[in-house]
């Protein structure tokens, strides 16, 4: 019965090894698995950042930084004073039956090319290359249009407060297809000057905004690249593509939601996001 009983506590001694040694191989598995996995996650997450700041630089050394910003006037700093707009009008008064992208570039190419001493000057002009003799009535109808919309014109509620924070950090210039009897007298009524380091009109250049070299000039007051610079103006024909072809980044103020373009703004407020 001794016997017996010697040999079972050496087997229970055995088996209560066995047991032992298989939960300190658990343990210890669990825990080199443990260590396995929060060293895999630190990698991770040390890689993900490294990929995110490469990203980061590509993209601040692929995309310069915004040095200047131009500006149109009418539709964009200015809210004309009349609805529709006067250039619309003027096509509507003389019965112009064309394209309105047609009208328009022929129109302001006479109009806003050349300085006049008075608008019924300007609207022979302009009747002369239309073709077309509309009796006298109608040039006082399309003068006292005009005068009636710079009389009637005002900044837009945001213009001056966004200019005056946007002057702190960068250039700002003025560049607009205009007769030589509104624009800079508007600027200087409403004292917009001060936001502005240059003005470039299409009556003093010869030059309309569908050129590339209107923007050049433009460049050359602000001493920049044009990957530097961000135009802004609520036309597509003449702000947006004319600033495309001149190699600049535009974005389109359109305040009434209507048109499709990939950078686009209801008002001034949202230029932060471009810049």
């Amino acid at each position: 019965m001794v016997i017996i009983t010697e040999k079972a506590s050496k087997k229970d001694k055995k088996g209560s090894e066995k047991v032992a040694k298989t939960a300190v191989k658990k343990v210890a598995k669990t825990a080199v698995k443990k260590v396995v996995k929060t060293a895999v996650k630190k990698v991770v997450k040390a890689t993900v950042k490294k990929e995110i700041e490469k990203e980061s630089i590509k993209k601040s050394s692929s995309s310069p930084k915004i040095k200047a910003i131009f500006f149109d006037f009418w539709g964009t700093v200015v809210e004309n004073g009349v609805f529709p707009s006067p250039v619309r009008q003027v096509k509507m008064i003389l019965r112009l039956n064309m394209p309105f992208s047609d009208y328009i570039v022929k129109f302001e190419s006479v109009f806003m090319t050349r300085t006049f001493n008075t608008l019924y000057e300007a609207f022979e002009n302009v009747t002369k290359e239309f073709s077309i003799k509309p009796p006298s009535f109608v040039y006082d109808k399309l003068v006292g249009m005009w005068n009636k919309n710079t009389i009637l014109c005002h900044p837009y509620p945001e213009t001056e407060e966004v200019l005056k924070e946007l002057k702190k950090n960068y250039k700002l210039v003025l560049i607009s297809n205009t007769d030589s009897l509104s624009v800079p007298q508007l600027i200087e009524k409403f004292k917009l000057s001060e936001y502005f380091d240059g003005f470039i009109y299409s009556f003093e250049t010869g030059l309309l905004k569908t050129n590339p070299e209107m923007f050049k000039k433009a460049l050359d007051i602000v001493k920049l690249k044009p990957e530097e610079v961000l135009m802004v103006g609520d036309s597509l024909e003449t702000d947006v593509l004319g600033a495309e072809k001149a190699g600049i980044k535009a974005v389109l103020v359109d305040r009434r939601d209507r048109r499709e373009y990939k950078n686009k703004i209801i008002d001034l407020t949202g230029l932060k996001k471009f810049l």
